[in-house]
Order: structure tokens, then sequence, then C-alpha cells
């Protein structure tokens, strides 16, 4: 199983615009995701803790719907989205909940914090570039997608 963990803002959202990425517009980054064979995407963006939130509050928030949302046009097919998004359990530990025996993906602009405060910087520095993408926070999205679709090879 192939499975991308992405971040939200700052990965698919500009950090300053709050806007999705121009490159990942239009469902131009559901259609890449798909293209490269990714089975399961995990959300551990930040915008999770506010669902896990209420969710320890008693309520029933619908996360993958939020996610989707936030996302703003990047995913176009709700139906699949909903299908193969999981949510991380607790996005402030997100470089911890990483599936390391499968064919795992890791995309986040703040990747080095993560990995640092869980004590992984070796493994931080073994697979940047490789299997984690730190993407500029307000690039366009373009190196996000070239990344993705390098994981084909």
């Amino acid at each position: 199983m192939k499975i991308l963990y992405f971040d939200i803002d700052g990965t698919v959202l500009g950090a300053e615009t709050g806007c999705v990425k121009p490159a990942l517009a239009e469902g131009t980054l559901e259609r890449t995701i798909r293209r490269c064979g990714f089975t399961r995407l995990v959300c551990i963006g930040g915008a999770v803790k506010t669902v896990r939130l209420l969710e320890k509050q008693g309520q029933a928030p619908d996360g993958r719907g939020t996610v989707f949302k936030l996302c703003e046009g990047a995913f176009q097919d709700e139906t699949w989205f909903r299908e193969h998004v999981d949510l991380v359990r607790d996005p402030d530990r997100r470089a911890e909940e990483i599936e390391r025996d499968g064919d795992w993906w890791y995309a986040d602009d703040m990747a080095a914090f993560y990995f640092k405060s869980a004590g992984r910087e070796a493994e931080l520095a073994e697979h940047l570039g490789k299997r984690i993408y730190a993407p500029e926070p307000d690039d366009r999205g373009c190196g996000l997608l070239a990344w993705l679709r390098a994981t084909r090879d």
C-alpha cells in the first residue's frame, strides 16, 4: 500500500495567502496523486487538531469533509477523497505516526520541525528530498507535483 502523509497549510495552501497553491488547483493535486498510485492518504495538518478536540468533547465532526473543503479544489472527487483519506491521530506527533514498514511518503513544509521534535533527525537526513518533501510554504506547488511524479520511479 502506497501511503501519502500530507500537510495542508504551506504544503497544499500557501502559508501567506491561505489559498490553494496555483499548480495544485482545479483537481491537479488529486489527479497527480491518483496517477502516482497512492492508495491511502493521511492528512497530518493542524486542522486535524480541531477535529480531534471536537471528538473529545463528544461531538461528531465531519473531519474528512473539513479537510476536503480546506484544500479548496486541490481535490475534486469528494467520494474518492472520503474513501482514501484518513486523519492522523495527533498532528503534533505526526512524524511518529508514519507507518514505516510500508511504502510511505511525507509532504510537509514543517517536516524538519516535526521530525526533530520526534527525535528522528537521522531519518529526516536520510529521506529528505526522497521519501520526505518539504516545500517552500509560499511556492506555487510545482515542486510538490514533481516530487509526487518521482515517487513512480
